[in-house]
């Protein structure tokens, strides 16, 4: 090689050096060997190449001589290193271990899970459907929650993330329901299916509780369905009619998390069938019978359940007539439906009602929904509770918001709500935080009822809005003793409080950081500097 080309050697190899560098930053970035990495791959052998044809000498030298040998041993010294690092690395990942020293054992699951775990005969995988805008929070909350599960179950168990908008044939094999559907629009974005041979279980969000039900759910697969009756003959909400106003939704995610739902006819059958677990009514237009309700006072004395969505009777044909289903509301309840309509004039119609979430009940029903998102009520009427009822106990879940006593109240003046400022009467109307809906269940019989005073928020019209939807699902989960397959507590974090030192103490760390310290090792310095000075 011409003695004057070898000074553009080092070219090459600073050309292998930056695109070495710029070929590991592609890598960290994009995790892919693409195109522009497989460029950066080739300048960095076209590099060291040109540097080894330009000058060879120098490389003739760096493989010869003691420079040679140290540094064939060196290398030799850390190929062993990295050999030994390998092996250990092996056997750790083929053997995995996990401890948990976390004061309060956050990163841990519930011995009841680990039974649920330990109790699956099946393999189950997670399909964790995550859009690409979900907030990197909660996506690192679900990996490393599914990640536990992985661990925990021992093979069992494993996982993966699809965003449904990018794999939409995966999402329709998952026959996502509209409730999870509906999650996906709002702003947590995720929905999770588990599946376990030819089953499959939705929740809604990456928690231990919720996945450890959804698994208690594929267990308990082999159990009879639900049967949930929708009484018809009324004028209420059809299931089968695909208008806004009919609760065909309803019926779609009920039937998708098992339930067999079917209409109820009592004024022609005249009685409750026996495979009935459940019967809804779903806003009535006119008073049912004495009969009818006589035949649901044995349904419920023999431990039945019911759901009542009552609408405020200026919006049916209910009027002054008698009410047997609401007298017997209030002889075996004690719950009395307001013969009112709600206003909320912190709404932009009056009429509507807004849940406020600080009165949400620590109750089931509440407890599966997403935090902080309220319930809306088109037009609802109050649900009290009157006077106590032997071996019921009333809860309810929630109220209207009680921070200002006007800005909504129960209104019993019917004929005066036309008004456009509308105004309370204060002694005559329930002021401040008005009932919406309550749960009773009777500690002898072991029946349960929902009331809830309003049959709108669920209609298709409204089912998607807010979680209205998924407040009358749960309320039919908790009727038929499916909203709490498994009780499982979450961990709780031990608050820590770090409290800030007195100005005085703050002023010494101060000084000793800053002016003490570094001042030693200068002062140091120059004292090493000077002695060495004098001595040479």
């Amino acid at each position: 090689m011409k003695p004057e080309w070898r000074r553009f050697a080092p070219i090459g190899l600073y050309i292998a050096i930056l695109s070495g560098l710029i070929s590991f930053a592609l890598y960290f970035v994009n995790r892919n060997v693409d195109l522009p990495l497989q460029i950066s791959l080739g300048l960095v052998v076209i590099g060291l190449g040109a540097f080894m044809i330009l000058d060879p000498d120098r490389i003739r030298m760096a493989f010869s001589g003691r420079q040679a040998r140290y540094g064939s041993n060196a290398f030799v010294l850390v190929l062993a290193t990295f050999g030994i690092l390998v092996v250990v690395n092996y056997i750790v990942y083929q053997n995995p271990k996990r401890w948990d020293l976390t004061e309060d054992r956050l990163n841990s699951l519930a011995p009841e899970t680990i039974e649920i775990l330990k109790a699956l005969e099946e393999p189950v995988h997670a399909i964790a459907f995550f859009v690409n805008t979900t907030s990197q929070a909660n996506f690192e909350q679900a990996r490393d929650m599914l990640r536990a599960f992985q661990l925990f179950g021992d093979g069992i168990f494993d996982y993966e993330f699809i965003d449904p908008y990018v794999d939409i044939a995966a999402a329709s094999a998952a026959n996502l329901s509209t409730e999870q559907s509906m999650v996906l629009q709002l702003g947590e974005r995720q929905a999770i299916v588990l599946q376990m041979g030819d089953r499959q279980e939705q929740i809604s969000s990456a928690t231990e509780q919720e996945i450890a039900r959804g698994l208690y759910r594929l267990l308990s697969a082999n159990e009879e369905d639900e049967n949930v009756y929708f009484l018809t003959g009324h004028g209420e909400r059809s299931l089968d009619q695909q208008t806004e106003v009919s609760y065909s939704l309803v019926g779609l995610a009920l039937e998708t998390k098992d339930y067999v739902v079917d209409s109820l006819d009592l004024v022609s059958r005249r009685e409750i069938p026996e495979d009935a677990d459940m019967i809804v009514i779903a806003g009535p237009q006119i008073p049912m019978t004495e009969a009818e309700v006589v035949e649901l006072k044995e349904f419920m004395d023999s431990g039945g359940a019911l759901v009542v969505l009552e609408d405020p009777i200026l919006d049916t044909f209910i009027g002054d007539s008698v009410d047997p289903l609401a007298d017997y509301l209030l002889e075996d309840w004690g719950v009395i439906l307001g013969k009112d309509i709600i206003v909320d004039i912190s709404t932009e119609y009056y009429t509507w009602a807004v849940a406020d979430t600080e009165t949400y009940a620590n109750h089931a029903i509440i407890q599966k929904m997403l935090e902080g998102v309220t319930l809306f009520f088109p037009r609802a009427r109050s649900v009290q509770i009157g006077d106590q009822v032997e071996n019921v106990n009333w809860q309810v879940l929630v109220s209207t918001a009680p921070f200002d006593e006007y800005a909504s109240w129960a209104e019993s003046n019917l004929e005066g709500l036309a008004s456009e400022n509308p105004s309370p009467d204060e002694g005559e109307d329930i002021l401040g935080s008005v009932p919406l809906a309550g749960v009773g269940e009777n500690t002898l019989t072991g029946a349960r009822l929902v009331v809830i005073g309003d049959s709108d928020f669920a209609s298709n019209t409204y089912y998607m809005i807010q979680m209205n939807g998924d407040f009358l699902i749960n309320a039919v989960d908790w009727a038929a003793e499916q909203e709490d397959l498994i009780s499982i507590s979450p961990g709780t974090r031990t608050e820590r409080f770090l409290l800030p030192p007195l100005p005085n103490i703050t002023r010494i760390i101060f000084l000793a950081a800053v002016v003490v310290v570094p001042g030693a090792v200068v002062v140091g310095g120059g004292v090493v500097w000077f002695l060495r000075r004098r001595q040479g």
